[in-house]
């Protein structure tokens, strides 16, 4: 292969991986879309859900309070995800909770 051919290739290369990159920063944001404001049934869910993961959630009272996020930041970090303290979608999933039957922010499904 002549150099410009290799630094044709190696530039391609580059290009992909960068592609790759950004499509994988895409993905990752769609999943980790934050579910707002969710109705206290749906806290209590994640509160019982984190309690039985081994992660504080303070009372189960279906109330989105300090502790309630402090335990959700804790969980994500332990999944090695954006750890916001809020049940983003790959969250409550990995809380093993219906992530479907969750209120989805607007504009997403």
């Amino acid at each position: 292969m002549q150099p410009n051919q290799q630094q044709d290739q190696q530039n391609a290369q580059d290009r992909q991986h960068q592609q790759n990159q950004q499509n994988g920063q895409q993905q990752s944001a769609q999943n980790n879309q934050p579910i707002q404001s969710p109705p206290r049934g749906e806290v209590r869910q994640v509160q019982q859900a984190l309690d039985k993961n081994g992660f504080k959630a303070g009372p189960t009272d279906g109330r989105w309070g300090n502790e309630t996020k402090s335990a959700v930041k804790q969980f994500q970090q332990s999944k090695q995800l954006q750890a916001t303290g809020q049940p983003d979608q790959q969250t409550v999933a990995d809380l093993g909770l219906d992530a479907s039957k969750f209120q989805q922010p607007q504009g997403q499904k």
